[in-house]
């Protein structure tokens, strides 16, 4: 079995260049007290509530009664529920205001958030439905698509609010789509880490990350031939399942110029790129096995949540080709043998999971897969 390294408190950010070099940085992620400003009470584990709570989104969300005939969500549970959406709303409210400035109109967002609120008591009463229907076994599974969905109504929420302006610049946009991606996602991580600690409903499953661990785990002692093979492979199979064509036209031309590179040219070195993605993916199972909150950089955020995501994903729909690939893989490690046939069985697999998720939680899944890959690979990041 793999040996996971363990203690590591290094902040690990994944950035790539045009040449396909990497560099580590040591950029911690931005504080949830930039989000929201100094009223907000970020640094106790227990709350992440406004000092002073008596704004309009906090009377807002509460007088929507979102746990009303909920069986899992009352008393503390309902006090997390309510606290989770007041600081996601909050967190996109802020971020809105500190990029549009005078352009933020209140009314708009909270007319906009009203309707919303709506979304998450449907949420929340679709997943009291499971839950009669399958029993507390499967509780703890519900509370973490209840916080990953509302996460995705949020960004979906954010995004149709930016979009009724008129914004010239798509520089801009992209950086305003960004921050917005990102305060979502700080504060999804927060409270599912928030859910385990508090209410003990921890994520048990993270078999897609742990198979993803132990490929990168092969890389790193693998020769470097073999791996420039392996990322050859990939490179092909991407582009005939039309992965390029959810990312912008520059994000896509620069990725396809580092997997290029990674592939064929033997002044990049793929084995040292892929170490700092391993590092990161170390992180997560770290954090999993031992529930600290560590800090990470933006991307290595948007590795974690999307990794999350993705268990989520393979803990529903248990693709059986997932198991037979490593079974492959490790067999290509040792022949001489084609392996590009099952890197596209795989894809396939990992697509038709995607198909079967919510159609909210996939939306979701690429969104965030768009702004890591923006982040990471554009030549202006």
């Amino acid at each position: 079995m793999s040996q996971f390294p363990h203690g590591l408190t290094k902040c690990y950010s994944i950035k790539f260049d045009v040449q396909g070099s990497v560099r580590l940085g040591e950029e911690v992620v931005e504080t949830l007290s930039h989000i929201f400003g100094s009223k907000y009470n970020v640094i106790s584990r227990r709350s992440f509530l406004p000092v002073e709570d008596d704004d309009y989104i906090t009377s807002t969300v509460r007088l929507a009664l979102l746990c009303t005939n909920v069986i899992f969500c009352q008393d503390d549970t309902k006090q997390f529920a309510e606290e989770y959406v007041i600081v996601q709303a909050k967190g996109v409210e802020n971020i809105l205001k500190s990029l549009l400035g005078d352009q933020f109109k209140r009314k708009v967002y909270e007319n906009q958030l009203k309707l919303y609120l709506e979304y998450v008591r449907y949420i929340l009463k679709s997943a009291n439905n499971k839950l009669t229907e399958e029993g507390k076994d499967s509780l703890q599974n519900i509370w973490l698509d209840v916080i990953k969905k509302i996460s995705a109504k949020f960004q979906e929420l954010a995004s149709i609010f930016v979009a009724q302006y008129h914004i010239e610049s798509k520089q801009s946009m992209k950086d305003m789509n960004h921050k917005l991606i990102l305060a979502t996602v700080i504060i999804e991580l927060k409270y599912l880490h928030r859910v385990c600690i508090g209410h003990g409903m921890c994520v048990k499953s993270f078999e897609y990350t742990t198979a993803l661990y132990s490929i990168l785990e092969q890389f790193a002692i693998m020769d470097e031939d073999k791996v420039r093979l392996f990322i050859r492979y990939l490179h092909e199979e991407l582009y005939n399942m039309s992965f390029y064509t959810i990312l912008s036209e520059t994000t896509a031309h620069q990725l396809q110029i580092i997997l290029n590179d990674m592939a064929y040219s033997s002044n990049v070195s793929p084995k040292n790129l892929l170490s700092t993605l391993q590092k990161v993916v170390a992180a997560r199972i770290e954090f999993l096995r031992t529930n600290k909150d560590e800090k990470l950089s933006h991307d290595a955020l948007l590795v974690h949540v999307i990794l999350s995501d993705m268990d989520r994903m393979y803990s529903i729909a248990k693709p059986q080709q997932f198991h037979e690939f490593l079974t492959n893989f490790f067999q290509w490690k040792q022949k001489n043998i084609n392996f590009s046939k099952d890197i596209k069985e795989v894809l396939n697999e990992i697509r038709n999971g995607m198909q079967q998720m919510d159609e909210d939680l996939r939306v979701k899944l690429i969104n965030e897969v768009r702004v890591l890959l923006e982040m990471t690979v554009d030549g202006d990041y």
